[in-house]
C-alpha cells in the first residue's frame, strides 16, 4: 500500500506507476490540465519538428509499413469496422460533392490493365460472395430480354420517367421487382454507385 501525494488517499501499488508519488488518477488529470495548457506550445513544436524532418519522418513511415505491412493493414480495416457509418457519410459525401471529376477518373483508370484486372478481380469477388443476388439478376435480364416481363419507364417510388433498375426485396423471388430509378434504387441501398 501506498499514500498519494496528492489525494491523500491510500491505494494499492498497482494504481501507481513506478516512482511516482501520485496515484495514476492524480497523475492522470495532471497531465491532462498541463497538456491543455501547453496544448498551442506543444502543437508548434510538432508542427516545426514535421517541417524540418519531413523526408526523414516519411522514409521512416514507408519503411515502417512495407516491414509491418499486414500488421497495418488490419488495424485499419479494424478501424473501418468499428467506424463504418462515418466512413459511409464521408464517402457518400464525397462521391456527391466530386462525382464529375470522380467519374472522369474511373472511366480513364478502369481503361488501363491494372484498372481491368482489378476490376475483374472485384466482380468475381462480388460474385463468390453474392451468388443468390448474381443468380436473381440473371434470372430478371433473361426475362426482360425474353419478353416474358416488362420493364416499367416510371419509377414506382418517386414516379417519374426514368430508365429503371429493378430492385429485388427478397432475392430468392427474382422476378418480383421493383422498377425504380437510380437515385432511389441507390437510395433503398445506402451504396454509392461507382460509374
Amino acid at each position: 500500500m501506498k499514500i498519494c501525494t496528492k489525494c491523500k488517499a491510500e491505494k494499492p501499488l498497482g494504481e501507481f506507476n513506478s516512482k511516482q508519488g501520485r496515484c495514476k488518477d492524480c497523475q492522470r488529470e495532471y497531465n491532462q490540465k498541463y497538456y491543455q495548457k501547453t496544448r498551442k506550445k506543444a502543437l508548434c513544436r510538432q508542427r516545426e519538428y514535421y517541417r524540418k524532418n519531413k523526408e526523414k519522418i516519411r522514409d521512416y513511415q514507408r519503411e515502417y509499413y512495407q516491414s509491418n505491412k499486414e500488421k497495418v493493414e488490419e488495424r485499419n480495416r479494424a478501424y473501418r469496422r468499428r467506424h463504418k457509418e462515418k466512413y459511409s457519410a464521408y464517402y457518400r459525401e464525397y462521391r456527391r460533392r466530386h462525382s464529375g471529376h470522380l467519374s472522369e477518373y474511373q472511366k480513364q483508370y478502369f481503361q488501363t490493365e491494372r484498372g481491368k484486372e482489378n476490376w475483374k478481380r472485384a466482380r468475381e469477388k462480388y460474385a463468390e460472395k453474392n451468388p443468390e443476388k448474381i443468380k436473381a439478376r440473371r434470372i430478371l435480364n433473361n426475362a426482360v430480354r425474353d419478353g416474358k416481363l416488362e420493364r416499367s419507364v416510371f419509377c414506382e417510388r418517386c414516379g417519374l420517367p426514368a430508365e429503371t433498375e429493378g430492385h429485388h426485396p427478397d432475392y430468392s423471388k427474382p422476378l418480383e421487382v421493383e422498377w425504380l430509378c437510380r437515385n432511389c434504387h441507390r437510395e433503398i441501398h445506402k451504396e454509392p454507385v461507382l460509374v
